[in-house]
C-alpha cells in the first residue's frame, strides 16, 4: 500500500458516510411521501442525543470546528499540541463513557443535568475543539482572523 493509496482511503472513509447519510435521507423521504412513519436523519441524531447519547453533540461539534472554524490559526505542532488534543479526546471519551454506564437522569444533580444537556455539551465540544484541537486550514478568504 502506497501513501496516495492510503490517503485515498481516508479521503472515502471521510466522504462516505456523508454520501451514504444523503442517499439514506432520500430514501427515508420517499418513505415518508408514501406514509411510511420513518424518522429522518437529524430527527433521529436528536432523539439520540436527548435520550442519552450527547456525547454526539460533543464530537460532531467538536470535529467541525477541528475541521473549519479554526482559519489561520496555527496548528499545535509539539508535545503540547499532541497533549492538547489527547485531552479533547478523554473528554469525548468521558461523555461517551458516561452515556454508555450512567444514562439515567432521574436521580443526576442539577450540574449534571446541564453538563449533559445537549446544546451545553455541543458548545463544550466546539469551544475545547477551538483552543485543545486546531488546524490550519488550506485557505482563507481575505479579511478573515
Amino acid at each position: 500500500m502506497t501513501e496516495r493509496g492510503i490517503n485515498l482511503i481516508t479521503r472515502w472513509v471521510v466522504l462516505g458516510p456523508f454520501i451514504l447519510w444523503a442517499a439514506w435521507e432520500l430514501a427515508l423521504i420517499w418513505l415518508q411521501r408514501r406514509g411510511w412513519d420513518v424518522r429522518l436523519i437529524s430527527q433521529e441524531a436528536r432523539s439520540l442525543a436527548y435520550r442519552g447519547l450527547p456525547s454526539l453533540a460533543f464530537f460532531l461539534t467538536g470535529l467541525s470546528v477541528h475541521f473549519f472554524v479554526t482559519w489561520r490559526r496555527l496548528p499545535w505542532s509539539d508535545t503540547a499540541g499532541a497533549v492538547a488534543a489527547v485531552v479533547w479526546w478523554a473528554i469525548g471519551a468521558a461523555y461517551l463513557l458516561a452515556d454508555i454506564f450512567d444514562p439515567n437522569r432521574a436521580y443526576w444533580p442539577a450540574v449534571t443535568l446541564w453538563l449533559r444537556w445537549p446544546p451545553v455539551v455541543a458548545v463544550i465540544g466546539a469551544v475545547s475543539a477551538f483552543f485543545l484541537f486546531p488546524q490550519r486550514s488550506i485557505w482563507s478568504p481575505p479579511g478573515a482572523p
